[in-house]
């Protein structure tokens, strides 16, 4: 989260272990893949960069946790929910 305000291929070099998903990044890095001339893509690909770090680096139960308080704290119609996730909260309610 820290480096939230450098470039994103500075948020990539920082990426450290040997997990697939640091692996894929970088593979994707050295393809050329993650460049863009606009701005707006790279500060998105930084985002899901540390998101997905971040999220591999808690337990399912703090991330649970996490998200539940950031739902209470905003406004619900600013979350968008995938059908099949609603789908699966609704069958989970139901049995």
């Amino acid at each position: 989260m820290d480096l939230y305000d450098e470039d994103l291929s500075s948020v990539i070099n920082r990426l450290k272990g040997s997990s697939k998903f640091v692996e894929e990044v970088k593979e994707l890095e050295s393809k050329g893949l993650l460049e863009s001339s606009e701005p707006n893509i790279e500060e998105e690909l930084k985002k899901q960069i540390i998101a997905g770090r971040y999220l591999m680096s808690v337990k399912k139960g703090e991330t649970a946790q996490e998200i539940a308080y950031v739902l209470d704290k905003i406004e619900a119609d600013k979350i968008q929910v995938p059908q099949y996730i609603k789908e699966a909260i609704e069958w989970v309610l139901k049995n």
